[in-house]
C-alpha cells in the first residue's frame, strides 16, 4: 500500500493500569485501517489504583516528549477501579421513554451515589434468549470529582484529553481483526491489578467483568518476597524474561495457583454468556495483559475451553510498523485500542 496513505496520526492513547503507563500512537490508512508506529511503557512512580497523581501526569508528558509523539490530543483509559458498571434492563427505545435518564437513575440507585455526580457511557447489547421486550444495555459511570483533578494536571503540561474511554471497549476495538464474525469472542485481560473478562458479540461488548481477587501483581509480590527482588523483577523472572533468575519450585507453583484461580473465572463468564445466548458459540479466546506472556497460560486455557486460544500482540494483529519507539507486546493492546478511538464503537455518552 502506498506510503502516502499512512500519514495522518491517530490520537495518543494513554493506558494507566497497574504497574505501568503505556502510551501509543499510530497512523490512519484507507478505510478503518490503522498501524501502530509508537508505543512506550514506563513504570509508575506509585501504584495505588488511582490516576489523580502529579507524578503520573509528569510521566505521561515526559514519555510523549521524549518519544516524539505527534500532537497533544489524548484518549485516556480509565482504570476499572474508578468505574461503576451495571447491566441494565430498560424500556424499549421505541417507547419514547428517556432511556439515558432512566439508566442514570438506575446506576445511581445501584451504586448509592448522586445521579448528577458522574459521567455515564451507555451501550445497547443484543437481547438474550427468551428476553422480555425492552432495551438491554451496559452502563458505565465515572465520578467527575475523581477524574477532573487529573485532567487539570495534564492540561498544565500542555496535553488535552479529548475523550475518556472504557478499557473493555479499547480492548475490543484493538482486537477486532481477530473476532469471530459468527460467534462470541472472549478477551482475557490478565492484568497487573485484576482479571478482566470481556465478551464480544456482533462487534458489541456484551460482558464487561472485572475480578479483583485475581491479580497478576499479587502473584509477583509474593514471588518477590521469595526471590528477594522487586515485584517488577519477579514478573520478569516468572515470565521467563530473565533466564538467570532463580526459579524455585515454590515460586513456580505460584504461577500454577494463578492459573487455577484465573481459568475458573473465565469458564464462569463463558457459562454465563452461553446461558444468555445459547445459539451463539464461543470459538475464540484472546489473551492480553501483563501476564499474557506467562509460560503455560495459553495451554492451560486451551485445555479448559472448547475454543481457539490466541495470545495477542500488535504483530499478531499485523498492525505494527517496526520503529525504535515501538516497544509493544500483549500488555500494550489497551493503549493501542485507545489510540484507535475514532473508529466506530458501540458506546454512547449520556450527559
Amino acid at each position: 500500500m502506498p506510503a502516502r496513505w499512512w500519514t495522518t496520526p491517530t490520537p495518543i492513547g494513554v493506558d494507566i493500569a497497574g504497574r505501568c503507563i503505556t502510551v501509543a500512537q499510530g497512523v490512519r490508512g484507507p478505510g478503518a485501517k490503522r498501524r501502530l508506529t509508537s508505543c512506550m511503557q514506563a513504570v509508575r512512580p506509585a501504584v495505588d489504583g488511582t490516576v489523580a497523581s502529579p507524578d503520573d501526569a509528569a510521566l505521561i508528558a515526559g514519555l510523549i516528549e521524549r518519544a516524539g509523539f505527534e500532537g497533544t490530543s489524548l484518549v485516556m483509559g480509565v482504570p476499572g477501579s474508578m468505574l461503576m458498571t451495571s447491566h441494565l434492563e430498560l424500556p424499549p427505545r421505541t417507547s419514547g421513554a428517556p432511556i439515558e435518564q432512566i439508566a442514570r437513575m438506575e446506576m445511581a440507585r445501584a451504586h448509592r451515589v448522586d445521579p448528577a455526580s458522574f459521567e455515564l457511557a451507555l451501550w445497547d447489547v443484543p437481547p438474550p434468549a427468551r428476553a422480555r421486550d425492552g432495551c438491554h444495555a451496559i452502563g458505565v459511570g465515572l465520578a467527575s470529582a475523581a477524574i477532573d483533578p487529573f485532567l487539570a494536571m495534564l492540561d498544565a503540561h500542555g496535553l488535552t484529553v479529548i475523550a475518556l474511554d472504557v478499557r473493555s471497549l479499547a480492548l475490543a476495538r484493538a482486537t477486532a481483526p481477530l473476532h469471530d464474525p459468527d460467534g462470541m469472542t472472549c478477551i482475557v485481560d490478565a492484568s497487573w491489578d485484576g482479571l478482566g473478562v470481556v465478551v464480544v458479540h456482533q462487534g458489541i461488548v456484551v460482558v464487561d467483568r472485572v475480578v479483583d481477587g485475581v491479580a497478576w501483581g499479587d502473584v509477583c509480590a509474593r514471588a518477590a518476597t521469595r526471590l528477594g527482588l522487586s515485584s517488577f523483577a519477579a514478573h520478569d523472572a516468572l515470565a521467563g524474561a530473565s533466564e538467570g533468575m532463580p526459579r524455585s519450585v515454590s515460586v513456580r507453583s505460584m504461577a500454577t495457583e494463578y492459573f487455577e484461580r484465573l481459568v475458573p473465572e473465565v469458564e464462569r463468564s463463558m457459562t454465563y454468556i452461553t446461558h444468555r445466548y445459547p445459539d451463539v458459540p464461543t470459538r475464540s479466546v484472546l489473551i492480553v495483559g501483563d501476564a499474557a506472556c506467562l509460560p503455560g497460560l495459553k495451554d492451560r486455557l486451551a485445555q479448559a475451553v472448547s475454543a481457539q486460544v490466541v495470545r495477542v500482540d500488535p504483530l499478531t494483529l499485523e498492525s505494527m510498523t517496526p520503529s525504535r519507539t515501538c516497544q509493544a507486546d500483549a500488555s500494550c493492546i489497551a493503549a493501542m485500542g485507545l489510540a484507535w478511538f475514532d473508529l466506530p464503537t458501540n458506546a454512547r455518552r449520556a450527559a
